[in-house]
């Protein structure tokens, strides 16, 4: 499971309720796209969605914890907004957020905060359709100055209308977009398989989205499929106190 999966952890009995209402198991998930429409007569996509209608049911996954007893927890961002720690065991369904969409966007002052204003206050603005479309998506992170699970976006030619109240509160003269440099650059490609190369010519700047319910819009989900523990494989040991007789 990775950070910003949507796990289903609490109010088992609604999730389950509710696909039964639509004629759906957990099972039919496993279905690939073609088939399960072929069975059920609607995209997959409209049931998957439907259940992220049941807010307390469900959390962003922001982190992983190992305990000191062994087990796993995970940290995740309920229903409310908040961080919530809950046991590996207690989830029962997750979905992998293959994309979204998504309203505001928070300002950086370095790739590792966030930028706040003398009120310690979040500068959060609105970018340009294009923007949000044609930004380039990063790694997840809880900041050291902020109690919200962000995803880095890199973004070109970044453009805010006048007319939103966000923009309008925090002016570019004053609150200006982070520029990267060449080193912030190679760390936030760090993870891709693909990095691009650093081009000082082209205006980049870093943006960091809240994962707020509502900020993000999901548009395309898929179930994660836990994958199986190896199992162990038993050892033989054969004792031959008088050595092994060879016949030449």
């Amino acid at each position: 499971m990775r950070v910003g999966a949507i796990a289903f952890y609490d109010w088992e009995h609604t999730f389950f309720a509710t696909l039964t209402q639509m004629n759906l198991t957990k099972d039919s998930f496993l279905l690939n796209d073609n088939d399960f429409y072929s069975k059920y007569s609607v995209h997959k996509q409209a049931p998957l969605l439907m259940l992220l209608t049941h807010n307390q049911c469900w959390g962003y996954v922001a982190k992983k914890v190992n305990k000191r007893n062994g087990t796993t927890a995970w940290i995740v961002v309920n229903e409310l907004d908040n961080f919530k720690q809950i046991q590996e065991d207690d989830i029962y369904f997750t979905l992998n957020l293959d994309d979204y969409t998504f309203q505001n966007w928070d300002e950086l002052s370095s790739v590792h905060a966030l930028y706040r204003s003398k009120g310690n206050h979040l500068i959060r603005k609105n970018p340009s359709d294009a923007n949000r479309k044609n930004c380039v998506k990063g790694e997840f992170k809880v900041f050291k100055n902020s109690k919200l699970l962000h995803q880095v976006v890199e973004c070109t030619n970044t453009h805010y209308g006048k007319k939103h109240p966000y923009n309008a509160q925090w002016d570019d003269n004053k609150f200006s977009p982070y520029y990267p440099t060449s080193s912030d650059f190679q760390k936030f490609y760090k993870n891709m398989t693909n990095p691009l190369s650093y081009d000082p010519q082209v205006k980049k700047t870093l943006h960091a989205i809240p994962f707020l319910r509502t900020n993000i819009k999901p548009i395309k989900l898929s179930v994660f499929i836990k994958p199986k523990e190896p199992v162990p494989t038993p050892k033989m040991f054969f004792n031959f106190p008088q050595g092994i007789t060879m016949i030449i």
